[in-house]
């Protein structure tokens, strides 16, 4: 049996000004200054709902900046570490019992804790919904989720899993105002508790995000983070060929591609 401690109960890392500074997906640039970043993406999330923060542009955005994990899995060694979750434990082949971070709250005031915490993730694993973090690392496996106090839940899987911690640092855990029968649509935010709070969202050119001056962890250096929405043109089109220089076609062309971003 194996139990993880939280070392670092009131030292949380920054990670949130990491990804923002440097996990910039191909196709996106980043700009710092000492107050905010300001990132030019070539695409635009069609919504930033906690259950597909693992799309690539949702995830650019709201994966451990707006919403978080109980686990963090570590990008250089692979290690996990407490991060909403400060300790966990195999009981036996089906539960698994967490010990949940205190005072932790969500950006709209609600605390964090087991009854919270058992909304987030019946509603990952709700059928009601289209939950693409569901799909991608839970597939058919049912959970139970039981508080068993305050700071501490049991979650028993239909089957024997020995690697349902490392699913959940996967899982982004939203705040219980978020519908349970509906994802969020474009120009909503999405309500986490992680160091930074969306701000606004201008379909089509901008979302912005400052800083939560009430995180639990380190407070972040940087303020606040554009993503500026600067799609490219199709390579066939007019505009296109004038940037590149490309010459206009003067024999004949083949089919344009299916799709491009």
């Amino acid at each position: 049996m194996n139990r993880y401690r939280d070392l670092f109960a009131h030292t949380a890392t920054a990670a949130a000004v990491l990804m923002l500074a440097t996990a910039v997906p191909a196709g996106a640039q980043a700009q710092v200054n000492s107050k905010w970043i300001t990132i030019v993406t070539s695409a635009e999330p069609p919504n930033l709902d906690g259950c597909m923060s693992t799309n690539t542009f949702q995830s650019l955005v709201i994966k451990h900046n707006v919403v978080e994990t109980l686990i963090e899995k570590n990008a250089t060694d692979g290690v996990l570490r407490p991060r909403l979750a400060t300790s966990w434990e195999r009981v036996d082949d089906s539960n698994w019992r967490f010990k949940l971070r205190q005072g932790v709250t969500f950006h709209d005031g609600t605390p964090f804790n087991a009854q919270t915490l058992k909304r987030s993730l019946d509603r990952t694993m709700s059928r009601d919904i289209v939950c693409g973090d569901r799909t991608k690392f839970f597939n058919d496996l049912l959970i139970e989720v039981t508080p068993v106090n305050e700071y501490e839940i049991n979650i028993k899987t239909a089957r024997p899993e020995s690697i349902l911690a490392m699913r959940l640092a996967t899982t982004a855990i939203v705040g219980p105002n978020t519908p349970m029968d509906k994802l969020t649509a474009a120009g909503v935010g999405v309500v986490g508790t992680g160091p930074y709070v969306f701000d606004s969202w201008q379909t089509g050119q901008q979302i912005a995000l400052k800083r939560n001056e009430k995180y639990w962890g380190a407070k972040p250096p940087v303020e606040g983070v554009r993503y500026l929405v600067r799609r490219c043109a199709p390579p066939w089109s007019r505009s296109a060929r004038r940037i590149w220089r490309m010459p206009s076609p003067s024999r004949t062309r083949t089919s344009r591609p299916t799709s491009v971003i």
